[in-house]
């Protein structure tokens, strides 16, 4: 591998902030911060992305060497940046999103998934807008845009580590700490955490490998439902399939994935546990769920075609949001406190490989929320289509989406002989997983209250009712 001093990204330093145009920001979640004692801001980024090209030896070693090719493009682009409206809330860690742009926009897929724990617990946030698709959807939605540009995609890694660089050198002011109030005096410097959800992932999977050691700017990594995929730095390069995490990293990197991810991409499942990696499989849950799919609407831009048509059956309830929260919440203790998250179960598997699955249709290991260990309905994955609409946006939404269909009366009669026996076993695998680490206890006791409404529903009457309805 080449040393990584003759690849340095000597612009890193060399990005600044500027002043974002008055007006609402894209992908803005403002209406939703107020109740949390948060707010949010936009600013801009400019200066100058190289692109690279691959040297020899790219492959499942991880350890991916580049060089310079080109002339450094000039760009602007914007960040986004949700924080406590009182900076004395910040806990001193400022998640960094690579946000994604499969849906044609800006999607900060992370911040919806982790939100509840981010704002409970006094993080700041930056979503960071570094790939072509997102900024030509800016451009449409708004003339205040107008000034954001990225000669392509491969510039995208050098924006984000120059981002991280430019939050990390002024984290002060976009936490709207005083002018006159140095940071030092204020708290120690953050600590950052970069964030990418599906798409994003990927990219972070060729950045951790590529260019991290060289910038040196991100503290730890979450990566949540990427396929086992790492992008090619260069238009038309070769992609790398499975890649592995390169083993001379000294960065904790934390990866969730749900079921519907795990049974399709196996290599997934290989990713060993290291005293720098934790890898979590999630059983049951759907890749692109009812809780993400119902966030969308909000921040789709006007005249996006709608692809939320109509599915076949309800979309994937299941709240894996829940394990999100306790994963951020490990990764953050493993940054700032050295105390390593808990190893996971992987989901149990054949020796052809496929996703051996439980009496219910779920699959057998892994992380089993109490929905999935105590069941009332069945969360598929793959098994819904869109009624309404033969687009591809349509039928994506529908398939990642998954589903959730009940069990039957007579199922649900077999499994528990009434309605506390059902209560019970709930609140016993919601305690395990408590104790394991892999829920937080607000989230316990959200689940909790989530077991006796569908106790109540399935088994009306008295708590000693017998037959459920």
């Amino acid at each position: 591998m080449a040393p990584v001093a003759q690849w340095v990204d000597t612009q890193l330093s060399d990005a600044r902030l500027l002043a974002a145009p008055l007006g609402t920001p894209a992908t803005s979640r403002a209406v939703q911060l107020d109740a949390h004692g948060y707010v949010e801001q936009e600013v801009f980024l400019q200066g100058r992305a190289q692109h690279y090209r691959p040297r020899p030896g790219w492959g499942e070693s991880g350890q991916w060497a580049v060089q310079p090719h080109g002339q450094a493009h000039p760009y602007v682009t914007r960040l986004l940046v949700r924080r406590p409206a009182d900076p004395a809330r910040f806990n001193g860690v400022i998640v960094v999103e690579w946000l994604n742009t499969t849906p044609g926009f800006d999607l900060d897929g992370g911040w919806v998934l982790t939100r509840e724990e981010l704002m409970a617990q006094g993080y700041a946030w930056v979503g960071v807008s570094n790939q072509t698709e997102g900024l030509r959807a800016l451009q449409s939605q708004s003339p205040r845009y107008a000034a954001l540009r990225l000669a392509s995609n491969e510039g995208a890694h050098a924006v984000f580590g120059q981002a991280g660089h430019a939050i990390r050198a002024n984290w002060s002011q976009l936490l709207g700490l005083p002018a006159t109030l140095k940071p030092s005096a204020a708290a120690k410097p953050p600590r950052l955490l970069a964030m990418g959800y599906s798409q994003s992932g990927l990219y972070l999977y060729t950045y951790i490998n590529t260019f991290h050691l060289a910038h040196q700017v991100f503290d730890g990594f979450y990566l949540r439902g990427p396929a086992p995929l790492a992008p090619a730095v260069e238009k038309d390069g070769d992609d790398v399939w499975a890649p592995a995490f390169r083993n001379d990293l000294n960065t904790p990197i934390m990866q969730v994935q749900t079921e519907a991810e795990a049974m399709v991409s196996w290599p997934l499942s290989r990713t060993p546990d290291t005293d720098r990696v934790r890898y979590w499989e999630v059983s049951g849950a759907a890749h692109l769920d009812g809780y993400l799919q119902a966030e969308l609407p909000l921040i789709t831009p006007p005249n996006t075609p709608n692809a939320l048509h109509g599915c076949l059956r309800p979309l994937n309830a299941l709240p894996a949001y829940m394990v999100d929260h306790a994963a951020l919440h490990a990764l953050t203790r493993w940054v700032t406190e050295g105390v390593a998250p808990p190893i996971a179960p992987r989901m149990d598997r054949n020796a052809l490989g496929f996703v051996r699955t439980d009496e219910a249709g779920h699959a057998a290991g892994g992380v089993r929320l109490p929905d999935i260990q105590v069941p009332t309905a069945r969360h598929g994955q793959y098994s819904n289509f869109s009624t309404h609409s033969l687009t591809v946006r349509s039928q994506y939404a529908c398939i990642a989406g998954g589903s959730t269909v009940p069990l039957a009366a007579s199922d649900l009669h077999t499994r528990y002989t009434s309605r506390a026996d059902y209560v019970q076993a709930y609140q016993a695998a919601a305690d395990v997983l408590l104790r394991q680490g892999f829920l937080r206890p607000r989230d316990h006791q959200a689940l909790l209250a989530r077991s006796q409404a569908a106790a109540a529903r399935l088994w009306p009457g008295t708590p000693t009712s017998h037959a459920p309805h």
